[in-house]
């Protein structure tokens, strides 16, 4: 999502500090020979902070999720309609994955993620206003749907570079690990929360709570005062860049192995998810706090 794997001791570490970002705290890590606590990293104020505001953002993310395909199943009951809406979600990292992440690399990573935050969180609002003035439309809901997970696609990339600038070395692996924790932990609350929203104050209320999620990512990125060191070498262009990614994944068989699979399990997955939302509706009578749980 990038975890050191070189052979050493799982408790063995160094005592060291981070150097390269104002806001980071520094640290003195254990002794050497001891375990360095899986919560460590929640010491260094800013990846607390990012953690945190990770959840917010998340919980509203998937209560869109729910509201998005729930809508659709009252503006159009078709299951090709109701099945564009996961289309719309998912083509925009299919098409634009391997080009955000040259890009993360070759621009500053707190000013691109700010941008492409601030995308998401006018794209939610833009759908909130049109969903609660009563405009919304079946193709409304998948052009505002593409668009927002457009800025999720060239967000993606560059929100998970930015881990090993803001913990040290010896860290890493918890850092890793708990960002793993706050995404499932954001899909676990939020559909429940989404569908709660939804049958209280309809998909519109969703829509915004989702806008005003982003604000606390926003708000921390904004605050990050991120000491931007200039490398030495010369800096890659992007189409050299995606070349290299591609080269890297066609020379390594581990990662052949991980694409392949993650490809089957996103395909196998996507059909089922993409028409839940008509099932439990048509078929077992579930209202959107049904099918979000």
């Amino acid at each position: 999502m990038r975890i050191d794997t070189s052979k050493t001791s799982p408790c063995s570490c160094r005592g060291g500090e981070v150097r390269g970002v104002d806001a980071v705290e520094p640290i003195e890590l254990e002794d050497e020979g001891t375990c360095v606590a899986p919560v460590h990293p929640f010491q260094i104020s800013l990846f607390r902070m990012l953690w945190l505001a990770t959840l917010v953002s998340n919980v509203g993310t998937w209560m869109q999720e729910v509201a998005n395909s729930w809508l659709m199943t009252s503006l159009a009951p078709d299951p090709l309609m109701v099945s564009l809406v996961q289309v719309a979600t998912a083509l925009p990292m299919f098409l634009l994955g391997l080009p955000a992440g040259a890009l993360a690399d070759l621009v500053d990573k707190r000013r691109w993620l700010l941008g492409t935050q601030t995308w998401m969180m006018m794209a939610a609002a833009a759908m909130a206003i049109v969903t609660l003035t009563g405009q919304m439309t079946p193709g409304m809901l998948l052009l505002g749907s593409f668009l927002l997970s457009v800025g999720a696609a060239l967000n993606s990339p560059g929100w998970h570079s930015v881990t090993p600038e803001i913990v040290p070395k010896e860290t890493l692996k918890q850092a890793v690990t708990l960002n793993g924790v706050v995404i499932n932990c954001a899909r676990a609350l939020g559909p429940a929360i989404g569908g709660f929203i939804v049958v209280k104050a309809g998909p519109g209320a969703a829509f915004t709570l989702n806008a005003i999620s982003f604000l606390a990512v926003v708000f921390v990125l904004f605050s990050w005062n991120r000491d931007n060191q200039r490398d030495s070498l010369p800096s890659e262009r992007f189409l050299s860049a995606m070349r290299v990614g591609v080269q890297h994944v066609k020379h390594s068989p581990l990662m052949r192995l991980v694409v392949l699979r993650a490809g089957i399990l996103v395909f196998i997955t996507s059909v089922a998810w993409s028409l839940l939302p008509l099932l439990c509706k048509q078929e077992y009578g579930f209202g959107p706090r049904g099918y979000s749980l």
